[in-house]
């Protein structure tokens, strides 16, 4: 999991690059948005956990929601 998170604030970092190395691994423009949901999801769930007094009034995160998130990213592989 620390792996993947790596590799999604890096791809927050710079989405140039980023596009850059998908474009290389074939990954299609749909995966590179659902990867980015999932990292903005990620996001949400960090705050729900430890600053839960911030949180906005958005959509709740939870795991199960983070599980079926992968999944829909599962299927670009």
């Amino acid at each position: 999991m620390k792996t993947l998170i790596i590799r999604i604030e890096r791809a927050h970092a710079d989405p140039a690059k980023d596009t850059l190395r998908a474009r290389e691994n074939d990954l299609s423009f749909e995966c590179l948005q659902e990867m980015k949901k999932y990292q903005e999801m990620i996001t949400q769930f960090h705050i729900i956990l430890f600053s839960p007094e911030i949180q906005g009034g958005g959509p709740q995160v939870s795991s199960k929601k983070l599980g079926q998130q992968w999944q829909e990213i599962d299927k670009y592989y």
